[in-house]
């Protein structure tokens, strides 16, 4: 075994372990695995949040009822433990492809591994959060396996040829496979139903096609030439059967109209992830530093980029610095247009030297180094009888796991308010009749409401005003990031601390004299 390819099973084997130890934190998860077990009981998919009382007559478009139904199926199936493991192995895919992919494009394990690890620095704040974009991650990473090699095969062609600029249509995509149009339809329409990122696919496939215009009417200046190119045609046959399938789920075209919308919402600018990236953010550094590589690789190695790639690492570098959170679907772009340029400056590495005993003790490493981080991961739990992981390893300390305990102990009353990130786990794990105030579905959430969450949750002017409004009786605070409404509730004289003060992660208040009901909590709407 070669030493790179060595070097690359390390990677993944470690990778593998790592991924299987995440937490399960208490984000959007335990909404999509709720939503999941609603669709299970009711045998139908919700038309409003379930959940969400102050949600109540928002029509709900639900993208991501696949994958809601996946983690109920998951949860069900084995519980906490199965999550983690499917994740695992969903994200140590995600870059088997890449991985794969990087190979197809340069014929190199290193160059691969070196492609894997540009998308794993970039994109890491992505990385290790469970939610449906995991899946949708794959179905990226599949759809870019399927169509970048066969333009990837034509760039080495025409390195090695001096070709010019190299565009015969059977250099860049040999045959015309039936399978390739099936498998990009059926990827679409399964991406489609399990996130809204499904619109990147037809605009990677559209990106394709028109590089492929590009560079025929750059050489030819004919527009005949454009139009007889075969390789132009089947890319736009590709882009438009993309498109097609994107229209195979329960809502049909209105799904990618809501998919179209879905990042204007207002109540979303609040969320750091929505907002658009500054250089020292979330994703800032990662980006800039990512350019900064690129146009080193573009002057040392002086490869042709095709047009196709540059058009779409210039489409999702916008997307990053609209919102930052595309920075995990920008990392692969980027090392895709990166790989090329290092399989140009990486010397080749000859034969490897060393008699067959070498070569067969790095292939067993290699072997028992896989065998030993499965054995360490929880997905051999059973075969060696180990425990199961404790609470705190399972989900993590920044789930709020003593508040759901005191809170099912003394059931709050009526609408309680939250840190909105801990709602899905709270309505799930909490006492029974637990009304969120705002949960992962916060674009369903009329502005008023949000407005008003926002201004408990910092101890704005009205604060208090606004819990009247609500009927509030119950006020669970995070310590680190409330601690200005944690001061407010101690000094106000209508509100009492509930919870054991020891608790270093929440807090629960009450009211000293608490409101009664008078029908419907008012929301302003």
């Amino acid at each position: 075994m070669r030493t790179d390819l060595l070097a690359l099973i390390a990677v993944f084997a470690v990778f593998f372990l790592v991924l299987s130890y995440v937490p399960l934190r208490a984000t959007d998860l335990w909404g999509h695995v709720s939503y999941g077990d609603w669709m299970f009981e009711h045998r139908a998919l919700p038309t409003e949040d379930p959940f969400m009382h102050l949600a109540q007559g928002v029509p709900v478009i639900d993208g991501a009822w696949l994958a809601q139904v996946l983690f109920a199926l998951i949860y069900r199936a084995g519980g906490g433990e199965w999550l983690s493991i499917v994740f695992a192995l969903t994200v140590l895919a995600t870059h088997l492809l890449w991985a794969r992919t990087f190979y197809l494009m340069s014929g190199r394990p290193l160059v691969s591994l070196l492609g894997v690890l540009a998308v794993l620095t970039v994109g890491w704040s992505r990385l290790f959060t469970i939610r449906p974009e995991t899946f949708a991650a794959l179905c990226f990473a599949a759809l870019f396996w399927l169509v970048v090699p066969r333009a990837a095969f034509r760039n080495r062609a025409d390195d090695e040829e001096a070709a010019g600029d190299g565009i015969s249509a059977r250099g860049e995509e040999g045959p015309a496979e039936w399978w390739l149009w099936i498998a990009v339809a059926l990827l679409m329409a399964l991406w489609t139903n399990l996130h809204g990122s499904f619109l990147l696919g037809p605009i990677v496939v559209g990106g394709f096609f028109a590089g492929r215009v590009l560079e025929v009417g750059a050489r030819s200046r004919r527009l005949a030439a454009v139009l007889g190119d075969r390789a132009a045609r089947r890319w736009f046959g590709l882009t438009v059967v993309a498109g097609l399938a994107t229209l195979i789920n329960p809502y049909g075209v209105e799904l990618v109209t809501s998919a179209l919308r879905f990042s204007a919402n207002e109540n979303l600018q609040a969320i750091i992830e929505w907002q658009p990236w500054t250089p020292g953010g979330i994703g800032g550094p990662e980006l800039i530093a990512s350019w900064v590589v690129l146009l080193a690789a573009f002057g040392l190695a002086r490869r042709r980029v095709p047009i196709a790639h540059l058009l779409i690492l210039i489409a999702f570098t916008v997307a990053v610095v609209r919102g930052v959170r595309f920075i995990g679907w920008y990392a692969p772009v980027f090392a895709l247009v990166l790989v090329p340029q290092l399989d140009r400056l990486l010397p080749r590495w000859q034969r490897a030297a060393g008699s067959p005993f070498l070569h067969r003790a790095r292939g067993l490493a290699g072997l028992s180094l896989i065998f030993f981080c499965l054995a360490l991961s929880p997905l051999s739990r059973g075969l060696f009888d180990r425990p199961a992981r404790s609470e705190i390893q399972l989900y993590g300390d920044s789930t709020p796991v003593n508040i759901t305990r005191f809170l099912s102990r003394y059931p709050p009353r009526e609408q309680v308010f939250h840190p909105q990130h801990w709602g899905d786990w709270l309505h799930r794990e909490g006492p029974p009749g637990f009304r969120p105030f705002v949960t992962m579905n916060l674009h369903l959430a009329p502005n008023p409401v949000w407005q008003d969450y926002l201004r408990i949750s910092s101890a704005e002017d009205g604060w208090e005003e606004a819990l009247d409004r609500y009927q509030v009786n119950t006020v669970i605070i995070e310590r680190r990031r409330q601690a200005r409404l944690m001061r407010a509730l101690g000094d106000a004289a209508d509100w009492r601390l509930a919870s054991p003060p020891d608790d270093p992660q929440a807090l629960a208040f009450a009211r000293v004299a608490p409101l009664e009901s008078e029908g419907e909590p008012v929301d302003d709407r």
